[in-house]
């Protein structure tokens, strides 16, 4: 089999209980998407090929359109940004979202289990993610003492900065502090420097 050919067919077997949900995979590339009121919701089955065998890595996105293409303008992203939150599913369940296929008969028994995938992590998600101001309330996490969790990465936490400013939060400042010293520490100025970069647009886009 062709890599090709293993994403058409499990497109194919996913996508009838999946559209069930109103997803639709349109170009049988295993990427499910549908749309809730102002978010795209993504369900995205990565196939990768090995040599004799291939393995398929499902993940879970929404996509807010304002967060994304502000991000692209300020940061000067020249790629399309479609994503603004989400994660691979083996990566934060165990024992979950990484299957082996063999060959053709393994990608029906691999679509049932990413269907248990889709139904028990992704739409969960999509339920907590289904707006602008829940999905900055998940890029931007906070403690119950209410202070400010790490962001998994200097996108996230520019996609963070941008979601506070459109849902007018007071903290802007203080937030992109704690986000830029926090990656300094781990990364190096150089790798930080777009929070900085972003920090100074919203901030100055609120002065006029």
């Amino acid at each position: 089999m062709k890599i090709r050919e293993v994403r058409e067919e499990l497109s194919k077997q996913l996508g009838e209980f999946i559209g069930e949900y109103g997803f639709r995979d349109k170009g049988s590339n295993c990427i499910f998407t549908a749309k809730s009121g102002g978010v795209v919701q993504i369900f995205w089955c990565f196939v990768f090929s090995k040599t004799t065998w291939f393995f398929v890595k499902p993940g879970v996105f929404v996509g807010h359109p304002e967060i994304n293409k502000m991000f692209k303008q300020i940061l000067e992203w020249k790629d399309p940004v479609k994503m603004t939150n989400g994660f691979g599913i083996a990566n934060e369940y165990q024992n979950r979202g990484d299957y082996i296929m063999e060959n053709r008969e393994q990608i029906f028994g691999t679509a049932r289990q990413i269907e248990k995938d889709f139904k028990e992590i992704a739409i969960p998600y999509f339920d907590c993610n289904s707006d602008l101001v829940s999905i900055e309330s998940n890029l931007n996490r906070r403690k119950s003492n209410g202070s400010y969790v790490e962001s998994e990465s200097v996108s996230d936490a520019c996609m963070g900065l941008i979601a506070a400013k459109l849902c007018k939060r007071d903290d802007l400042l203080e937030m992109a502090d704690f986000y830029y010293n926090f990656f300094v520490k781990v990364q190096g100025k150089e790798c930080s420097m777009p929070i900085l970069k972003m920090k100074e647009f919203l901030l100055l886009q609120g002065t006029k």
